[in-house]
């Protein structure tokens, strides 16, 4: 019994002693994989104290800055910070005090030819004593931010030179554009004979025709400037629709086509709005479907939809034609500037009539869609 009692002991102790030895070599393994990520990690490493002092340093920092690592161990890494940057630093290290993580924070340190690099961080403190510290060079991708930021402005600044340009410019020609329409209207109440009168018919018609590309241009420059303004007035919808169904009805008669509107009775006849700027959008959609169909009928419809704001309305508005339609893969593309859905035949316009329409709905807090 007792010889049984000293060999479980035995037995006992021995299993200890072997658990011992494999937390003791589990530890010195890990301290040797700790050890070759730390020489062949790419990014930089380091274990420094709370204090802002560094501990231990890989060899990519030597890359990095130029240091070698006995420069850097032992010294306050602050005193590498660019200046511009110290604020900030010292900010993230109060996080880093109150025992929170630190990601995706950059700044920028002094190289040894004196040069600074752009540095990428992920911090995390240890038990409020070390901080852990994994970051990257990213003074490459810095750069080329900034060239992208520099190229974006400078078009911007073309862009709104070359919208500044086609205002002007659109503004000079419709003056003397609307001086020959004025006159042309004025010689046709004259006495003229048959040729002279078609003559003067033609020069009315391809004047309005340039007249309305250059409002087109006006009104697209404008946009693209960011000066368009829309105005707030009182309207009667039910008005403002026989204006612009009057405008269209003569083109409707001569094709023969059936141009019919109803407005539902929950729709209020005054109303407050861009009476102008919706007239225009009506005219453009109801232009293009008279243009577009050959036979049948264009119903125009108004409806109020539903709305969570007390004083404010909208207005659910569409145009149905029975004309040719759009085929699906290009039913996209008819809001982008300059573009036609069917360019096999060339037709009247510049092609922005729509891409205004869109502009417009949008800027009146309204969506368009085909």
């Amino acid at each position: 019994k007792e010889l049984l009692c000293l060999i479980t002991s035995l037995v006992t102790g021995w299993n200890h002693v072997e658990k011992l030895n494999k937390r003791e070599w589990a530890l010195i393994e890990k301290t040797e994989e700790i050890e070759r990520f730390f020489t062949i990690s790419l990014d930089l490493l380091c274990i420094a104290d709370i204090d802002g002092y560094f501990h231990r340093l890989n060899k990519s920092w030597k890359k990095t800055l130029g240091y070698t690592i006995e420069e850097l161990q032992g010294k306050k890494f602050l005193d590498f910070v660019h200046p511009e940057d110290m604020e900030k630093t010292i900010s993230a290290m109060k996080e880093l005090e109150a025992g929170q993580e630190v990601l995706n924070f950059t700044n920028r340190y002094l190289c040894k030819d004196g040069s600074y690099r752009w540095i990428e961080w992920r911090s995390i403190p240890y038990k409020k004593k070390l901080i852990y510290a994994a970051a990257r060079d990213i003074t490459e991708r810095k750069k080329a931010e900034e060239e992208l930021k520099a190229a974006k402005e400078s078009a911007e600044i073309a862009n709104r030179a070359k919208s500044r340009f086609l205002a002007s410019m659109s503004h000079e020609i419709r003056t003397p554009m609307n001086g020959i329409i004025g006159m042309a209207e004025l010689a046709l109440t004259t006495d003229l004979t048959e040729r002279q009168e078609n003559y003067l018919e033609n020069i009315k018609y391809s004047a309005y025709s340039l007249l309305n590309i250059i409002n087109d241009i006006l009104d697209f420059s404008k946009i693209e400037a960011g000066k368009l303004e829309i105005i707030n007035e009182l309207f009667d919808i039910y008005e403002l629709l026989d204006k612009v169904i009057n405008i269209v009805v003569t083109k409707c008669e001569e094709k023969n086509i059936e141009l019919l509107y109803k407005i539902d009775c929950n729709v209020p006849a005054m109303l407050f709005g861009d009476e102008g700027r919706i007239r225009q959008i009506l005219i453009n959609l109801i232009g293009n479907a008279v243009k577009f169909t050959e036979e049948g009928e264009i119903l125009v419809t108004v409806k109020k939809s539903d709305t969570s704001e007390s004083n404010r309305i909208n207005l659910s508005i569409s145009v149905k034609d029975t004309g040719i339609g759009i085929e699906p893969e290009k039913q996209n593309i008819i809001f982008e500037s300059f573009t036609q859905a069917d360019n096999s035949r060339r037709l009247e316009g510049t092609g922005l009539g729509l891409t205004i329409s869109k502009n417009l709905v949008h800027i009146m807090g309204g969506n368009i869609s085909i």
